[in-house]
């Protein structure tokens, strides 16, 4: 009984152990194009539910992120070469050419570049990892308290963002594909 209580302890702390960041960007770091769709809850302290809206996403390492989303209404919003569109407006606002580049890495899962603006603690093993950032740059500080990536293998699963005052948003992404960008996926850059 006591040998299996060992074992089983000795598993679970192996289970609790940290992920090397080094093995995490190695997986997560794919040179070429994923898409998907993707369901996002947003939690505001005005409304008695979380909002909820749905649609499909893509990136393309060397183009930027098109979030399209269907409902509850139709949006498209696209950042690529350090800028924001919205439904085929450019958007100039403060401070958002230097959150470009950290919204890009949040969902490529570029572990490098969010070394530059977060403390970063990741566990798990690459079956099942979770990936906690804490701001550490001023400005992302006023945004967020955290944010959490959790998926297997290559795949970001799920991405929790916890504003300032500590409302949830949580995206799940889902029929992930990967592979080369169709000219019809390029015309949207």
């Amino acid at each position: 009984m006591a040998r299996c209580l060992i074992l089983l302890l000795t598993a679970l702390a192996f289970s609790c152990q940290a992920l090397d960041l080094t093995i995490l960007a190695q997986a997560l770091g794919q040179p070429e194009p994923v898409r998907g769709s993707f369901s996002q809850s947003k939690t505001l302290p005005f409304l008695s539910a979380p909002m909820l809206s749905e649609g499909e996403y893509l990136i393309a390492p060397d183009h930027g992120v098109v979030w399209k989303q269907h409902t509850p209404w139709p949006q498209t919003m696209v950042i690529s070469q350090g800028e924001l569109v919205l439904d085929g407006e450019r958007l100039q606002q403060p401070g958002m050419a230097s959150m470009l580049p950290v919204m890009t890495a949040l969902m490529r899962g570029d572990i490098d570049a969010l070394a530059r603006h977060f403390e970063m603690h990741a566990s798990g093993d690459l079956d099942a990892w979770q990936l906690h950032l804490t701001p550490t740059d001023s400005l992302l500080s006023t945004l967020f308290r955290q944010i959490e990536l959790t998926g297997e293998h290559q795949a970001i699963g799920t991405l929790t963002l916890t504003d300032s005052a500590g409302q949830p948003t949580v995206i799940r992404f889902g029929d992930r594909q990967d592979g080369p960008l169709l000219e019809s996926e390029l015309a949207q850059f």
